[in-house]
């Protein structure tokens, strides 16, 4: 399959994420077709070369070779794909749907094979990098899927990702998505609770960071998401606390079902369902850290934990 920037592309899903991933595209000379969904879409392409604006996702797949969705969940891909009116009522034979939501690998599976059967191609491509690796094009795109379609995709990709891993065949892309997601909201948590008893003994948060960052303690956490979202206190990382919660809910339940329960994993995703309770489901994920403000939470803390 030949994709360049002739290539007509549509994208659903003009969130914090698809936001600047469409604007690479275009920055790149890629033409794209959006739907018209609200106002936010609307005002977003006032003013803007090489987009065209449908009024419906059927017309978005009818004049679309190629559709990227990046969307919330597996529940709105499953409304943006198979309602009535949704993108495959209009699409032609042989485009290219790829899935760049954070989902089940079990039904990237699923929906692998029912497309199969429509005369349709699919890849799955989660991403990670967060709403400003797709604002700077920094994107890590793990890929699952067809191995030919993954390298056809390239010119694509490369619009907006810094590195493109092929992860496997149906659903690996979705299923090393989850691992690296536990990992990840894994360190994010130790560094709050290093932090958290720090200020306990006296530290300012700043320093704790610096010398995190400069040992063998450095990590993501203490390079960007820190210094940027947490300690300026403004929590806009662009994640709701309900988004990576239902990562690691997806991940945390497909290693129950293999036998597998991992203390670390199982407590992390506690700390999520905590914040859950206390913050709701849309706060910015990085307000975790604020779950425990002085040193009479911290000390309820691990109480609270074994009870």
């Amino acid at each position: 399959m030949k994709i360049g920037l002739d290539t007509p592309v549509g994208l659903v899903g003009l969130g914090n994420m698809g936001t600047g991933v469409a604007e690479n595209l275009l920055k790149k000379g890629f033409r794209l077709t959006v739907h018209q969904r609200s106002e936010k879409v609307r005002r977003w392409t006032r003013g803007k070369s090489g987009v065209l604006l449908t009024r419906s996702l059927r017309e978005l797949g009818s004049v679309s070779k190629v559709v990227l969705i990046l969307v919330t969940d597996n529940q709105a891909l499953n409304e943006v794909l198979y309602a009535t009116e949704g993108v495959l009522s209009g699409i032609r034979p042989k485009s290219l749907i790829i899935d760049m939501t954070t989902g089940d690998p079990a039904l990237a599976v699923e929906n692998h094979q029912r497309l199969a059967t429509m005369g349709l191609h699919m890849l799955e491509a989660p991403m990670t990098g967060g709403a400003t690796g797709a604002r700077e094009g920094t994107l890590l795109l793990m890929v699952g899927g067809n191995r030919k379609l993954c390298r056809d995709c390239q010119p694509l990709f490369s619009a907006i990702a810094r590195k493109v891993v092929y992860a496997g065949g149906p659903g690996a892309g979705q299923t090393i998505k989850l691992l690296q997601n536990q990992l990840s909201f894994s360190l994010f948590l130790s560094t709050c609770e290093a932090l958290w008893v720090g200020k306990a003994l006296g530290f300012e948060e700043s320093l704790l960071i610096d010398v995190f960052q400069n040992s063998n303690a450095r990590s993501y956490e203490t390079e960007l998401r820190f210094p940027k979202f947490i300690l300026p206190k403004n929590f806009q990382s662009g994640a709701a606390i309900r988004t990576a919660y239902k990562d690691l809910k997806l991940i945390t339940d497909l290693e129950s079902r293999l036998g597998i329960r991992l203390p670390l994993a199982t407590q992390v995703r506690k700390y999520w369902e905590a914040a859950m309770s206390r913050m709701g489901a849309e706060a910015d994920f990085t307000r975790v850290y604020e779950l425990v403000k002085g040193e009479k939470e911290l000390k309820a803390l691990g109480t609270n934990w074994q009870k």
